[in-house]
């Protein structure tokens, strides 16, 4: 909802969100992802699961919809083995870089 109409929402409040599961997908070094495949599935040996993830995943689809992202609080932690605070810090750049660029750029 946050990336597809964004025009639909005040604010969001994000709390040890998973903004990028394609790129920790892809990542056999980040924890949990080998035993998570078997739910998720494995987009770096099968291009239906990447084209799968990459459908919902909150990074990739940054900047898709037609409005801007709502005012935002992240909440993450850089203790949080499941979700590493990386993820919304990439996010949170790639939002910022968004919303400076031209209308249209």
């Amino acid at each position: 909802l946050l990336n597809a109409s964004p025009e639909l929402l005040g604010a969001a409040v994000l709390r040890a969100p998973f903004l990028d599961p394609l790129g920790a997908m892809s990542d056999p070094s980040l924890p949990l992802t080998l035993e998570e495949r078997g739910e998720w599935g494995d987009p770096s040996s099968d291009p239906e699961d990447a084209a799968a993830i990459a459908g919902y995943d909150p990074y990739a689809n940054l900047g898709r919809a037609p409005h801007p992202l709502p005012p935002l609080l992240i909440h993450a932690s850089e203790g949080d083995v499941r979700v590493p605070c990386t993820q919304s810090l990439r996010y949170v750049q790639r939002a910022r870089r968004l919303a400076a660029a031209p209308q249209g750029g």
